[in-house]
Parts: C-alpha cells; structure tokens; sequence
C-alpha cells in the first residue's frame, strides 16, 4: 500500500468435493507434526519444536474473523469466495479487477489467472512474474491442454499416475485432443521388454471431476464485486 498497491483479499470458501481426500491427507500430516512437536518439548530441542509447530498450525474461523475485522480498519478491501480462493482471484484477473494474482499456488494460472506473482510477501526473494500466455506459447499448448497436464501431474483434486511427471505428461497431452483421451491411451502404453502396461491408472481416478472443478469453479460473479472493490 505504500507503493501505491490497492490489495485485494480473497478467503477460501468451502472446498470442492474432489479436494476432500487432500485435505484429509493435509490433516493427518497436521497431526504428525503436533505429534512430534510434543516429543521435541519434551527432548528440549528448541530448533524441532519451533519447525514443527509450524507444520501443525491451523487456521481457525476466529483467525480469519480477526483478520477481516483488521482489514476492515485499514480500509482494504477483501472478498469471501464460495469455494477456492484461487479460482476466485483468477476470475478477478481475467476481467480487469486486478493487476495479477499474488500467490505461492500455481493452481491459479489453472484457473486461468493471466499473471501471477510469486514471493510477494517475501523480504529476501525478488517478486516473480509468470505470465499464463508465455507459458502457453512456449510450451505450446491451449488453455485446455495446459489444465490436463497440471491434472496429470497431480493436483489437489488427483493423486499423481506413477511414472508420469511433466516432460512424459507433455508429451502424451499433445498428442491427444482431450484428457480423456490422454487417460484411455495411457491404459493402453506397454514397456518395450516385457510388454506389460506400463502405467497404473488409479481405480477411480477422478480426473473428470478435478477437469470440471477447474473448468467451472464456484465463484461469484465479478459485476457484484464492483461496488466492494
């Protein structure tokens, strides 16, 4: 704000459906680490408490109360989202609301965020700015193309296909027209000295679903945020 920055707040929602399994994943991982923060109180080795208690902090509905009350005082704007901020903030960057998405979760240039800005809260790294078309053109790819890879390389809403990372996740998108497609060829790939399937296709892999969640997140139309912004 000193620089003459308007900041934009935006608060997470309800999380999709298809996110339910990573947040279990991210809640177990919370309790690993209260768990072992207890143990370095215990052994009295400071270093390891102070790291793992903040693996194991979480955010509470009184948190962000207090936040927003703060931000209210300081006159800066802020947004409830109805489901994922990012999908949000992104929405307010396609219209012009907003100059880019400041963020550490490329999930935002999925949702279609045209710039993001990484490391805006830190003092010691400079601010990196990605902008969505240079990544397109680059690699080559549509909008659509860029999602299916992202889900293939594993996101919030998917686990991960073993043996597929991001220069194998390429290769397979552009060959093929839709994710489906890249998913049903996958099932069919087989190693070159044994002839077995070469890729494990998770059983009920939801890759529909983290497409649609993607393509149609739950947001609030920006025409009724104009008067708050």
């Amino acid at each position: 704000m000193e620089h003459g920055i308007k900041p934009i707040w935006v608060f997470d929602g309800e999380p999709p459906k298809a996110k339910q399994e990573e947040l279990n994943n991210r809640s177990k991982i919370k309790e690993a680490a209260k768990e072992a923060k207890t143990r370095a109180e215990i052994e009295g080795d400071d270093g390891e408490e102070v790291k793992q208690a903040k693996r194991s902090i979480k955010v509470t509905n009184e948190m962000v109360e207090q936040v927003k009350e703060m931000l209210n005082v300081l006159g800066v704007p802020f947004i409830q989202a109805k489901s994922e901020a990012e999908a949000q903030c992104a929405l307010l960057n396609k219209k012009g609301l907003a100059f880019g998405v400041a963020s550490e979760d490329l999930d935002s240039l999925v949702y279609g965020a045209n710039v993001l800005l990484r490391h805006f809260k830190n003092d010691k790294k400079p601010v990196i700015q990605i902008e969505l078309q240079a990544i397109l053109n680059e690699l080559a790819l549509t909008h659509e193309q860029f999602v299916s890879l992202c889900i293939l390389c594993g996101s919030d809403y998917t686990e991960p296909i073993k043996g597929i990372g991001p220069v194998r996740a390429l290769g397979y998108v552009r060959q093929c027209k839709t994710l489906s497609e890249t998913i049903e060829m996958l099932k069919t790939v087989t190693t070159k000295s044994k002839g077995t399937l070469k890729y494990k296709v998770p059983e009920g892999y939801s890759y529909d679903e983290a497409l649609n969640t993607f393509n149609n997140p739950d947001v609030t139309d920006v025409n009724s945020l104009q008067v708050i912004l």
